[in-house]
């Protein structure tokens, strides 16, 4: 069990490295709209690390299933409410209204793609914010022990 403690923690320490490096290099961009730009890899990067966010919920989830009953549901119900918070930031935050952008002439400039790319942003916020919260919350429990 330790070593698969050591597994996750590299792993997760892995994909914060590669998302602080693909972020950082989006922002020192000059031109975001260029043809080598980085903000592509950004999103891609956050839908590669919603799908391992989900493969290691259910994975998780049909692990524990084996000896708990009650944590399968309470995981499934987990994923379910993200799910909903998903679909609620795709219906009702994102907002997929063309954009007249000057020298653009790309196909990513649809209501499908500026839904995806606004509800991945909220996504991230939403991610930022409870990381915050999660890191707030453990030091002041440690500190409280």
């Amino acid at each position: 069990m330790k070593t698969a403690g050591i597994v996750s923690k590299v792993v997760m320490y892995t994909i914060l490295a590669l998302s602080v490096l693909f972020i950082a290099l989006s922002a020192s961009e000059a031109s975001p709209m260029a043809d080598s730009s980085w903000t592509d890899v950004v999103v891609r990067w956050a839908y590669i690390v919603l799908g391992i966010g989900v493969v290691g919920a259910v994975l998780s989830a049909g692990m524990q299933a084996a000896s708990d009953t009650r944590s399968l549901i309470v995981s499934l119900i987990v994923i379910a409410v993200v799910a909903l918070y998903g679909l609620f930031l795709w219906n009702v935050c994102a907002d997929g209204t063309p954009m007249n952008m000057i020298g653009y002439d790309g196909d990513e400039n649809t209501y499908g793609w500026l839904k995806t790319a606004d509800t991945s942003i909220f996504v991230c916020y939403t991610a930022l914010i409870g990381a915050a919260i999660a890191i707030v919350t453990s030091e002041v429990m440690a500190l409280l022990k």
